[in-house]
């Protein structure tokens, strides 16, 4: 028997109830799609067919145009994941709901870290980039020797940066609500990435967020933001000064190795 089920932001514990068994990254949680509310102010579900002992996630939010319903992904890294094995029928499944729901299209992904047979083509699925993917359950000697030789000579020069690595997360939340707005309009980003100041005050009281900064002898130079689950941990944005820049790369992968063991111990 199949089951699909629509989870609101308005139910947090069911919400988090559906993820708990399931090897999952942060823009599947609660937490990730309520702060992305907070910016876009449309609503977030997550999405759940469960058959058997299959279950498969996936958030979503509805988008209503002249009375018609596409469906679209929240920002981040997620898309359909299945928690144990293969369901090859789920997309005529999924497709069947949608449509009982007045649906006309959607704009959903695979889940890029999980493989698994939900019965579409993906040879016939648009690719976008790449995503890159590191085992943080290395050792710092496996995880420095897996590294192409450019980058661990830029790690080595890292280490003549002078600056020091700090974890003070009401010092770093300061910096990085301070001046990330900023720093997105100096870079000319893209127009997503613009996030509010509430969906950031929400986002970095999190304990599943985790700020790292370098510091100088001006105090903090640079900021960069993590997530994790019980399972994965991932790269979420970085914040310099103007003085720190020329030397971003460098003090980026300085913070990035002290992530790496601080996330791991996470992980476990």
């Amino acid at each position: 028997m199949v089951t699909h089920e629509r989870v609101s932001l308005g139910g947090p514990e069911l919400w988090c109830g559906k993820l708990v068994d399931l090897d999952h990254g942060f823009a599947y949680t609660w937490e990730h799609c309520y702060a992305m509310k907070l910016t876009t102010g449309v609503e977030a579900h997550l999405y759940c067919l469960e058959s058997g002992d299959v279950r498969i996630v996936c958030p979503f939010s509805e988008r209503v145009f002249y009375g018609h319903v596409d469906i679209v992904e929240p920002y981040g890294f997620c898309g359909f994941f299945a928690g144990a094995r293969s369901h090859p029928q789920f997309a005529t499944s999924c497709c069947d709901f949608a449509c009982d729901r007045g649906c006309v299209c959607g704009y959903l992904g695979v889940d890029p870290l999980h493989e698994h047979d939900f019965g579409f083509d993906l040879a016939a699925a648009p690719q976008h980039g790449s995503v890159h993917v590191l085992d943080l359950c290395l050792s710092e000697q496996e995880f420095f020797g897996n590294l192409f030789k450019d980058r661990r000579r830029q790690l080595r020069h890292g280490d003549e940066i002078d600056s020091t690595i700090t974890e003070d997360q009401p010092e770093l939340r300061t910096f990085f609500l301070d001046r990330y707005l900023s720093f997105m309009r100096d870079k000319e980003a893209a127009s997503f990435y613009y996030f509010t100041h509430e969906t950031f005050v929400f986002l970095v009281a999190q304990d599943n967020v985790l700020l790292i900064g370098a510091r100088d002898d001006d105090g903090i130079a640079a900021v960069s933001v993590f997530t994790y689950t019980r399972t994965v941990g991932e790269y979420f944005f970085n914040v310099p000064v103007p003085r720190a820049r020329y030397a971003s790369g460098n003090a980026s992968n300085r913070t990035s190795r002290a992530t790496k063991s601080a996330s791991a111990g996470n992980l476990d």
